[in-house]
Formats: structure tokens, C-alpha cells, sequence
């Protein structure tokens, strides 16, 4: 009987290291924001794609988003908003660290019952050796 109740009081404990294994191992970087671009809720490892600006604190997107994605996103989001379309963006150059990196992004709605309409982004760096790989297999297949 005693070895049971030790047993329930680590559960939740392996059950939240589990839980941060696959949010920063496997889990796409990826925000639910509103339409006033507020974001609510952050998923995966987004440091390569957010960041809080200094100064005044502030969790909308545009504000946080890392220089180079701004621009392609606004225009996502607002054409999502508008036509209710998902929407993917690749192709984008930002620089990490001294670096440059190959990123791109999905915009889509959630089609869920809430209060105000919401939109998932999902962030994901884009490896150019990997694509090329592939793009030469599929036509050299054909």
C-alpha cells in the first residue's frame, strides 16, 4: 500500500518531463494568436522565431517576431483573417545567432468554438541540404 502512494506522488512529475521532452524535441515552434495579433499560447521552441523586444512588454506577434518574417507574416495572417484559407510561406532568410537561417511558416485557422476566432502558426526551419536531397531523389525516381 505504501509503495503505491510514493508511486502517484511522482507521477505528475515524469508526466511533466515527458511533456517537455516532446514540446522541445518534437513539437513544431508554433502560437495560437487572436485577430488583434496577440499571442496566447506558445508550443515547441520558438527562440529562432521570437523574441521580446525591449522596452515596454508586449505579446503581440509582429512585435516579437524575429526580423525578416515580419513583413510575409502580417500579409498571411491579414489574407488568412480575410479569406479563412490556410496559408504557407517559405522561401524566408533570417539571421540567428551570426547566422543565416531558412525558415518558413503556415497560417490557419482553428475552426473551434471560442470566443473570438482564432489562428495557429506554425513555425519550422527549413533544412537546404535535406530539400535539395530530396528534390534530386524525386527526379531522378521519375
Amino acid at each position: 500500500m505504501e509503495v503505491r502512494k510514493k508511486n502517484r506522488l511522482h507521477l505528475p512529475t515524469w508526466k511533466k518531463i515527458i511533456d517537455t521532452i516532446f514540446l522541445t524535441q518534437y513539437v513544431p515552434a508554433s502560437i495560437v494568436i487572436n485577430h488583434g495579433l496577440e499571442i496566447l499560447q506558445v508550443r515547441g521552441a520558438t527562440s529562432l522565431f521570437l523574441e521580446p523586444s525591449s522596452g515596454k512588454t508586449s505579446l503581440n506577434v509582429l512585435k516579437m517576431v524575429k526580423p525578416g518574417i515580419g513583413f510575409e507574416l502580417r500579409t498571411a495572417i491579414h489574407t488568412c483573417i480575410k479569406t479563412g484559407e490556410t496559408l504557407k510561406k517559405t522561401g524566408i532568410q533570417i539571421k540567428h545567432k551570426n547566422n543565416i537561417r531558412h525558415v518558413c511558416f503556415e497560417v490557419q485557422p482553428l475552426n473551434i468554438r471560442s470566443h473570438e476566432p482564432l489562428l495557429l502558426i506554425i513555425f519550422e526551419e527549413i533544412n537546404l541540404l535535406n530539400e535539395t536531397y530530396i528534390s534530386l531523389s524525386q527526379k531522378i525516381s521519375r
